[in-house]
């Protein structure tokens, strides 16, 4: 069939493997915060982790 042009086989498309980033560097400085802004938020951050009551079971 290939012979007679009736059909055609077409070579896999081969994707290339993407590089995986971790969170923290693809949205490393996304916030534009200058230091004291910075540090503020993470100390708001954890406080708020702080806050929250942890029960493992």
């Amino acid at each position: 069939m290939e012979f007679l042009k009736l059909i055609r086989f077409q070579m896999p498309v081969v994707k290339e493997k993407k590089q995986t980033l971790k969170l923290s560097q693809k949205f490393a400085g996304a916030l534009r915060l200058s230091d004291e802004q910075y540090e503020d938020f993470q100390t708001a951050l954890k406080t708020g982790r702080d806050e929250w009551e942890r029960t493992i079971y």
